[in-house]
């Protein structure tokens, strides 16, 4: 538990690496979902929740598995 903690605040140069793609990953789908959809912004919102759900899990799934 310690060291999960540990590695939330102090991350190894490898981990920096990997959440850096994640979050430029996440954010660029972010950007491409808000300019295809401009029009109905709820619908596009649930789309930028449910995709930003779904990067988060098989995030934690290749953490999980390495």
């Amino acid at each position: 538990m310690i060291r999960i903690i540990k590695d939330i605040f102090h991350p190894s140069p490898r981990d920096t690496l990997k959440r850096a793609k994640f979050v430029i990953y996440t954010l660029s789908s972010w950007i491409i979902l808000f300019t295809i959809m401009p029009k109905n912004q709820y619908l596009n919102l649930i789309f930028i929740i449910a995709n930003t759900y779904i990067h988060i899990n098989i995030g934690a799934k290749r953490i999980r598995d390495s």
